[in-house]
């Protein structure tokens, strides 16, 4: 289990985009496995390598879900800080994840979400 908190003194939008970037955590396996493989183990053995990794697919998800919520939101530059040299994106930033993660917060935020939903399709 998983337990997320956000600080109550934040204004709504800050509290949200929180919200976003830790599920983004959540849901691109920085914190190992889901229930059920719903989300793959990415929990990282090179903690100090892969950081960077972890916070660009985590900001971009909270990025790209504020951004579906109102068009007109300004992100602050903390993303930036975790570029590599001349501002790349590291290599291992798994895209197909972090976008599939965002949809999947974007469709929490409108509704409820099934467990079934969360699992991963049987093969």
């Amino acid at each position: 289990m998983f337990e997320i908190e956000v600080n109550r003194n934040l204004p709504p939008l800050d509290r949200y985009a929180t919200l976003a970037h830790e599920l983004g955590h959540l849901f691109c396996g920085h914190l190992g496995p889901g229930p059920e493989d719903a989300w793959p183990d990415r929990l990282s053995h090179r903690p100090a390598e892969d950081h960077a990794r972890n916070e660009v697919e985590a900001e971009s998800i909270a990025y790209m879900v504020l951004k579906r919520l109102d068009p007109t939101v300004r992100m602050g530059d903390y993303i930036t800080g975790h570029l590599g040299p001349g501002r790349q994106v590291p290599e291992t930033v798994a895209l197909n994840l972090t976008f599939k993660a965002a949809g999947l917060i974007i469709d929490m935020g409108k509704r409820r979400i099934s467990a079934s939903r969360l699992r991963k399709p049987k093969k």
